[in-house]
C-alpha cells in the first residue's frame, strides 16, 4: 500500500500554517517551492510570503501533518485545508485543494 504525505508551511517566526499541501517527498517538496518563488514565475500570495521569508534569511518550516493511502490523498488534502480555514487561519492556498504537485 502506497502512502504520500499532507503536509504544512508554516511562518518560522510566529509559526503560524500559511499553507497545505501534498508531497511524496517532504525535502524536495519544501525546495521545489523555495526554487519556483526565487524563479517569480508566479505573482502568487504564496510566493510572495516564501520570497519575503528569503529576504530575511529564512525559510518556512514544513511539517508532516498526515500520512494517507495514496488513492485518498485528494480528499485528505481538502479535508485539511477546510479544517484549517474554520480555525480561522489565514492559507495562502489557491484552490480547495485536491489538485496537488507531483514532488
Amino acid at each position: 500500500m502506497e502512502t504520500t504525505f499532507i503536509y504544512t508551511l508554516s511562518d518560522p517566526i510566529t509559526g503560524e500554517i500559511r499553507y497545505v499541501g501534498k508531497t511524496n517527498s517532504i525535502i524536495k517538496r519544501l525546495y521545489s517551492h523555495i526554487s519556483r518563488a526565487r524563479k517569480k514565475t508566479s505573482n502568487s500570495h504564496k510566493n510572495n510570503w516564501i520570497n519575503k521569508l528569503l529576504k530575511e534569511n529564512l525559510k518556512p518550516n514544513i511539517e508532516i501533518l498526515d500520512e494517507v493511502l495514496i488513492e485518498h490523498w485528494e480528499e485528505s488534502e481538502i479535508y485539511w485545508i477546510g479544517q484549517f480555514k474554520q480555525w480561522g487561519y489565514d492559507l495562502l492556498n489557491t484552490c480547495e485543494g485536491g489538485e496537488g504537485a507531483k514532488t
